[in-house]
């Protein structure tokens, strides 16, 4: 996710949390908060900094299945296979053209979202033992210095 989705989904969270604990009054002051940046572009509020890195320490955490977003790549965890890269999605988002023309496995079984992994077998549907438990999303790339 990059920096600036991130900071978005931070927001849009933060706002939430605030009014949901102090009620809508503070969405103002909220707003405000957010709005108070340093020059370097990151949140002036020291409370609001820590509750970013916070945040973001638990967006990279294995989360339970429910909370997966679907259509992005992620990392699954199931006891079988340990992790496996891939996306909560349909089969047809993977089909070709030709694949959907021959498909006979039915809409339901070709609109229905489950999880898929990828790898050097390609992209295969999880299913029975191959179910994951834990998700969790990618974590960002180092930044490399030549």
């Amino acid at each position: 996710m990059s920096d600036s989705n991130m900071k978005a989904e931070f927001t849009d969270w933060y706002l939430a949390a605030m009014i949901d604990l102090l009620g809508k009054g503070i969405e103002s002051q909220a707003r405000l908060n957010l709005d108070w940046l340093r020059d370097d572009g990151s949140f002036a509020d020291p409370s609001l900094r820590l509750a970013l890195m916070a945040w973001e320490a638990s967006k990279s955490k294995w989360q339970p299945m429910e909370t997966c977003p679907k259509h992005v790549d992620v990392l699954f965890f199931n006891e079988r296979n340990g992790v496996i890269p891939g996306r909560l999605t349909d089969a047809d988002s993977f089909m070709t053209d030709k694949e959907r023309d021959e498909w006979d496995g039915g809409e339901e079984a070709q609109f229905r979202i489950d999880a898929f992994g990828f790898g050097h077998w390609g992209v295969d549907r999880m299913d029975g033992l191959e179910t994951p438990i834990l998700w969790m999303p990618y974590p960002e790339e180092p930044e490399v210095k030549p």
